[in-house]
């Protein structure tokens, strides 16, 4: 038998992303976009201090002459570095990296999901069995301004998308660069520079950043 909850007390996914969005340590990456570049042999570029090098200037041009897509969750966070204005600052973008400290790697977590959970994500739509445990064992952030019920549900949404980007991270080959995940939020950053050296720095600073933030 399903946990009902009382009318009204479901939040939009878009107010749950704007929700996360408001704090850096619940940013979640995309990574959807993984292309990198190539040697003469077919090989990944590797990670050293001349293949790093080459890889920001292949970076910087990639999102400079291409647009990708960005994914939903993300869209919240481009628009309150936009409003802030931090979007031109490379070191603000790459708060980016703190976040991997809360991120879940726990496949059997997706278990106590339905299917195409964010299609209709309403935490009567799992058991109160599950709910419990999920209560009982994750962490479950208090965010400003919601209730006890939308703090379930942006808790259930955030672990539900960083189980599954997680996934996603384990299984790519070759070098994880630290802008991959962000790179959305990167090429927005790039669009306030105009000199093609600032923007090979922009870049540089940004995943040097992230992989600072990272270590800490």
């Amino acid at each position: 038998m399903r946990n009902k909850l009382q009318p009204g007390k479901m939040i939009s996914l878009d107010k749950v992303y704007s929700v996360l969005a408001r704090d850096f340590h619940f940013w979640l990456p995309d990574y959807s976009d993984i292309l990198r570049p190539l040697t003469k042999d077919g090989n990944y570029i590797p990670d050293t201090d001349k293949g790093f090098k080459h890889y920001c200037i292949w970076l910087t041009d990639y999102l400079t002459n291409n647009q990708i897509p960005v994914a939903e969750y993300q869209k919240p966070i481009i628009k309150r570095l936009k409003r802030r204005k931090e979007i031109s600052n490379a070191y603000m973008l790459a708060n980016a990296g703190i976040s991997m400290e809360y991120f879940f790697d726990n496949a059997d977590l997706l278990e106590i999901y339905p299917d195409n959970f964010l299609e209709n994500p309403d935490s009567s739509r799992i058991s109160k069995k599950e709910l419990n445990y999920f209560k009982k064992y994750i962490c479950i952030p208090n965010f400003r301004r919601l209730n006890e019920e939308e703090n379930l549900q942006a808790g259930l949404v955030f672990v539900y998308v960083s189980v599954q980007q997680n996934l996603i991270y384990r299984n790519i080959p070759g070098p994880r660069w630290c802008d991959i995940g962000w790179r959305s939020i990167l090429q927005e950053g790039l669009k306030t520079v105009d000199d093609s050296k600032d923007k090979i720095s922009f870049t540089k600073n940004f995943i040097n950043e992230i992989a600072y933030m990272q270590s800490k």
